[in-house]
């Protein structure tokens, strides 16, 4: 076999058939149906996972025939001596260790792209053609696949946040063939299910021995374990070493009787508004009115008048802070919202250009960012940049049967009215110390 890499395939076969001509008549005479005819050129090109095979029939099939046949190439992988196999396949006994590509063509020559083959494997193939009684056996070859060492590089975590961080990697190899591969970070929570259940960012967009980073999206105070990887067409994996971080604590200790969440719900960073929820509801929506409230009748049993309720406190299956952190996460008390007024000095502020508070405790100094995100009704936005304000988890007694706790503080001011619970109000979640 000849192993020919030329990227002038079609002008160098044609060369090739013209000097395999009949010498007297300048003519090929073409073999009869099914009669084995001989390949006048073929190559192949290989990968390490990859194989194009080329080649040329001195048979002149025609179009009409090249649309109705079956063509491409058979291959095997191991070195066989003789064609037996191969025609054994083309009269119908398709030995199960035979494999096929179908070919396409340009004019006479036809390639086979044969893939998910094995690193550094020798195969023997052999191209066909059938159409009917129409069979004909091209040349039998042999190639071999290059070989695959690459180096897979765990990098650094960094720019660790709440809920995001950067890991990187690198994937180096001297051929250029990490195009064919799938390379990536994988992550979990579990060292041990890391490489069975590890949730895989792909590299979209790959570059030879270009480093890869990737943002991704974790939850606060838990550890991961990640590592870089690279997977073949084939299936096999090449991984970088394991390691790990662990994102920060969301609970900030103010010295208080609970720990106050770091942002609001919702939110990434201390700075962002995060969700707007009515009172009772788990999820943020679009639009705040009492059509769109889901909860018209779940605290009160008459709503046009006198509010009616045994319960003092929101159920926990209502709460949206404990529905979307868990544990003992939750909205806020009244009380324990009288006391962060009265054991922490709340200022105005800016952070990352946005208005807000700064509430430093006077009991050790720790402090919390509250963004001035105001409140929403309808689908309007209402006094962001320069309100704080959410709901509590107490029930409230008032004039109509609307009215449930909440709390703002602007400029210096602190108010406990009563509110439309359908109105949409950011939460700022505490846990148990």
């Amino acid at each position: 076999m000849k192993q020919i890499k030329s990227l002038f395939l079609p002008l160098t076969a044609i060369v090739f058939a013209l000097f395999s001509c009949d010498k007297e008549s300048g003519l090929e005479t073409p073999p009869e149906p099914g009669e084995k005819t001989v390949v006048l050129f073929d190559s192949v090109t290989v990968t390490p996972f990859s194989a194009s095979v080329f080649g040329n029939f001195a048979t002149q099939f025609t179009d009409s025939e090249y649309k109705k046949a079956n063509f491409g190439v058979l291959y095997i992988d191991s070195v066989i001596e003789n064609t037996d196999i191969f025609n054994a396949w083309i009269n119908g006994d398709k030995d199960p260790k035979i494999k096929s590509a179908r070919g396409s063509r340009r004019g006479n020559i036809i390639e086979g792209k044969l893939s998910n083959l094995g690193i550094a494997t020798t195969y023997s193939y052999c191209t066909y053609f059938i159409n009917g009684e129409t069979k004909v056996l091209g040349n039998h070859g042999t190639f071999t696949t290059n070989s695959f060492n690459p180096t897979v590089t765990t990098g650094d975590a960094f720019d660790i946040t709440y809920y995001d961080a950067v890991l990187t990697g690198r994937a180096q190899e001297v051929q250029k063939s990490l195009d064919l591969c799938e390379i990536g970070i994988m992550y979990h929570t579990s060292q041990e299910q890391l490489k069975t259940a590890g949730t895989k960012s792909i590299v979209k967009s790959y570059k030879n021995n270009a480093e890869m980073n990737r943002l991704l999206d974790f939850k606060f105070n838990t550890q991961y374990f990640y590592c870089a990887y690279l997977k073949t067409p084939s299936g096999l994996f090449y991984y970088g070493d394991v390691k790990d971080f662990t994102t920060p604590d969301m609970a900030v200790d103010l010295g208080l009787s609970v720990k106050w969440a770091a942002c609001n719900l919702g939110a990434r960073q201390p700075e962002e508004f995060g969700n707007y929820y009515a009172w009772g509801e788990t999820a943020p929506k679009t639009s705040y009115t009492w059509d769109t409230y889901d909860l018209q009748s779940r605290y009160n049993t008459d709503t046009t008048s006198t509010y009616v309720s045994s319960k003092e406190y929101i159920e926990l299956k209502d709460d949206a802070a404990n529905v979307n952190w868990g544990g003992t996460w939750r909205m806020p008390k009244s009380t324990e919202l009288r006391e962060l007024d009265s054991l922490c000095t709340i200022v105005p502020a800016r952070k990352n250009g946005v208005a807000g508070f700064t509430i430093t405790s006077k009991k050790n100094g720790n402090s919390i960012f509250a963004p001035a995100a105001g409140y929403m009704q309808g689908s309007a936005t209402l006094l962001s940049g320069s309100m704080w304000i959410m709901f509590c988890s107490d029930l409230y007694f008032c004039r109509d049967a609307y009215g449930f706790w909440w709390w703002w503080y602007r400029i210096g001011q602190v108010e406990e009215p009563g509110m439309a619970r359908w109105y949409g109000l950011p939460i700022r979640p505490v846990c148990s110390k």
